[in-house]
């Protein structure tokens, strides 16, 4: 009985998924709030796709970081003609959202 009603808990004050995905993404720029963290792990108890989202992200950073590291830039990997479209996208996406990119024939 004391089990269910904390299951029941958990779920009723654990952010959604999608809020998760917002506050992983923050995380990125900003330190979070012990609440913030506090809800993450509550919301990883109930959903393991959130928690492999979090690991992967830290691994893109942990990989960014090292390449960075390295001298591995943007300038040596994209060609003019992909960072035009990239600048372009970005531009034309509506305020507050980004556009998905149309898939192109590969540079």
């Amino acid at each position: 009985m004391i089990h269910r009603i904390w299951n029941r808990l958990l779920i009723e004050l654990t952010p959604s998924c999608e809020r998760v995905t917002r506050i992983l993404s923050e995380s990125q720029e900003r330190p979070l709030s012990r609440w913030e963290r506090l809800g993450l792990a509550a919301h990883y108890r109930i959903c393991s796709w959130c928690h492999r989202y979090q690991r992967q992200l830290a691994l893109l950073r942990s990989v960014a970081r090292k390449a960075g590291a390295q001298g591995i830039g943007v300038d040596r990997v994209l060609s003019e003609r992909a960072k035009a479209r990239i600048a372009r996208t970005l531009r034309d996406a509506p305020s507050g959202r980004q556009s998905t990119p149309q898939r192109s024939k590969p540079e």
